[in-house]
């Protein structure tokens, strides 16, 4: 990490056992801590039911800055929701200078 960006994007439909919770947060927090950004993307599909999902809710729990979280909803949303991560990872960077 000292020497190269690292960017990690976790893509998921959100389900996940509540058991596994505690440990996928660790995971999340210990990721955040070696990456310059790391992002979630939640697909969420036309139609589904719109609550936050149980990863949803674990990830948000996360006190990284560089933690970022966005909804994707069908296909054309993909790279969109990429580019919007990818932006507030710039826009962090030009607040921090």
């Amino acid at each position: 990490p000292s020497l190269w960006n690292v960017y990690a994007f976790h893509c998921s439909d959100g389900e996940n056992f509540s058991e596994d919770n505690r440990e996928a947060r660790r995971a999340a927090e210990e990721l955040a801590g070696v990456c310059q950004l790391f992002g979630y993307g939640e697909i969420k599909p036309p139609g589904r039911y719109r609550s936050d999902s149980t990863m949803l809710t674990a990830y948000r729990r996360l006190k990284a800055e560089n933690f970022h979280a966005v909804e994707i909803l069908g296909k054309e949303d993909i790279w969109p929701s990429f580019k919007a991560l990818l932006r507030r990872e710039r826009k962090d960077e030009d607040t921090a200078a």
